[in-house]
């Protein structure tokens, strides 16, 4: 009776084939009201036919059910998910070895414990490009300045998520191979914009607010991705050619300590470099905002040029950070610039006092810093996205080529 019944239902789900079954094949229902039970009878050769049509619509219904589930693919993974998951999809070349495609030369462009830099060449396209080497072996974090290799990785996921801004150093590929997780960077040839500051008295303000502009706005990419760097400082921001400062492309690299972060929640791990932290860094509790302070500070370095440490702060540096670090270079004279130099204007002074406000909640927003009247004025409408032919003459200021590609 079981079987009378569920063979029923299948011919009714059949629609117009259940209907347009023939006389011999028809089948009839009986229902007895009094008894409470239904009755059905089946022909012999409605039995055999419902039993035919099963046995088909099981296997379209089982090739319908099964391809859908072959082809499915997952919705694209969030960025957080990625860094979760150490995701290197897109990143990750496992079609060739490294030296396959890269030429790798001797000169050395960086060299620390655990991680190697090289200037290495592309040989299908003869493009000089930086590879950074990483020793995943030795990444135990033995030492608080050592990164696990998951760690090196997520740093590498962050970094191609900005990769696509003009000022932020771009990463073409990444590679692991015998233990080494190597990273293939854009080259800076202008080198490091420290070495700018340290060869020269001080950068015009036209020369600052070519540079400025342009780090802020790769700032703002990083946190339109809610990501914060957390240590920018001029040891990593690269100048992409040997151009006049006024003109030169800057980029910012090294996003060894660069996180996501949460609008509104704060962050505790301390890692920006002391010199260019934030009061809210040494506090412990601190938001993305700290990255603003950090391009203040390498602005205020710009105008004024690097200062001279105190034989206190020389001795005990951990004795002043944020304010009073900039206390101790400055004399207190910070908020009034024109006393060290009638080359900076009040316009100057002015965005410095948005960009290093003391309280995070009234410190401007790079968006914001971008619409002053002093950038606009002095920074080139149109900041170089790509070096342009002809352009790739001495630094000025810094003429160091013995320094030029001291990249990271």
């Amino acid at each position: 009776m079981n079987l009378l019944f569920r063979l029923q239902e299948a011919s009714e789900c059949n629609g117009e084939a259940g209907r347009k079954s023939s006389k011999g094949t028809e089948a009839t229902v009986a229902t007895n009201e009094t008894k409470g039970s239904i009755f059905r009878r089946v022909s012999l050769g409605s039995l055999g036919s419902l039993l035919s049509w099963r046995r088909k619509s099981q296997d379209v219904v089982g090739t319908q059910e099964v391809a859908p589930l072959e082809k499915e693919k997952g919705p694209p993974r969030t960025l957080e998910e990625r860094i979760q998951a150490v995701d290197l999809t897109g990143i990750l070349n496992n079609d060739a070895d490294v030296a396959q495609l890269y030429f790798f030369s001797d000169f050395m462009l960086s060299k620390r414990t655990m991680v190697v830099i090289r200037l290495v060449t592309e040989k299908r396209t003869d493009e000089l490009m930086a590879c950074k080497q990483h020793n995943l072996r030795k990444s135990d974090r033995t030492s608080k300045h050592d990164r696990s290799p998951d760690m090196i990785k997520q740093q590498a996921i962050m970094l191609n998520e900005c990769s696509s801004h003009p000022n932020i150093i771009r990463l073409q590929e990444a590679f692991v191979h015998n233990g080494y997780f190597y990273e293939i960077l854009e080259y800076a040839a202008g080198g490091r914009l420290f070495d700018a500051i340290l060869d020269a008295e001080y950068h015009t303000e036209q020369e600052t607010a070519n540079m400025v502009l342009q780090l802020l706005s790769g700032v703002q990419h990083m946190h339109d991705r809610k990501l914060c760097h957390r240590d920018i400082k001029p040891e990593h921001v690269l100048i992409k050619e040997r151009s006049p400062a006024h003109s030169a492309e800057v980029k910012l690299c090294d996003f060894a300590t660069a996180c996501l972060f949460t609008p509104g929640e704060s962050m505790t791990e301390k890692v920006t470099t002391p010199y260019y932290a934030s009061p809210q860094v040494h506090e412990g509790l601190y938001t993305e905002s700290v990255d603003v302070w950090s391009c203040g500070i390498v602005m205020y370095l710009l105008l004024t040029g690097y200062p001279r440490k105190t034989k206190a702060i020389a001795e005990h540096p951990n004795n002043y950070r944020g304010d009073d670090f900039l206390k101790a270079l400055t004399k207190g004279k910070l908020h009034s610039l024109q006393e060290r130099g009638d080359h900076i204007s009040s316009q100057a002074n002015h965005l410095l006092d948005q960009l290093l406000v003391t309280s995070e909640e009234h410190r401007a927003t790079p968006r914001f810093a971008m619409k002053n009247a002093w950038l606009k004025h002095h920074a080139p409408q149109h900041a170089p996205s790509s070096p342009r032919e002809g352009s790739a003459v001495s630094y000025v200021p810094g003429q160091c080529p013995d320094r030029a590609g001291l990249l990271f």
